[in-house]
């Protein structure tokens, strides 16, 4: 089901399936790399934001919920997670999204202009509380 799903991802964002190997996905997107791996039926996804001071993050009453971690060598890591059974296709494209643009908040120094290069997101009108 994971395999799937990440094919399914790949798909949806318009990219090959060359990023994706036997632990995950590893998905370069703008000036991001996304991650995605998946353990024990818990679903991670992370992006390494550098060594920024984030200053904070968006709506926290999305679900799931983004969240912030400092690895050891001072690296910012925005990571989220869920277990597998409540991600679909949809929803994962989802999240993604919410992370991309919750990372370049985050990193941004100056207001974003519409000449700056960002991958197109257009998935629309999904819910991330499954019924």
């Amino acid at each position: 089901m994971f395999n799937a799903l990440l094919s399914e991802l790949c798909r949806r964002l318009g990219q090959t399936e060359e990023s994706l190997h036997s632990e995950g996905l590893d998905l370069p997107l703008g000036p991001f790399s996304l991650h995605i791996r998946q353990r024990d039926e818990l679903v991670t996804l992370f992006i390494p934001l550098g060594n920024v001071e984030p200053r904070s993050l968006a709506t926290l009453a999305d679900w799931p919920s983004l969240q912030l971690s400092r690895s050891g060598e001072g690296e910012t890591l925005l990571w989220s997670r869920e277990w597998l059974e409540r991600l679909d296709a949809e929803l994962l494209a989802s999240l993604v999204e919410r992370m991309l643009q919750q990372a370049r908040d985050l990193t941004a120094t100056a207001p974003i202009t519409e000449s700056q290069e960002w991958p197109p997101f257009s998935i629309q009108g999904s819910s991330w509380h499954k019924v």
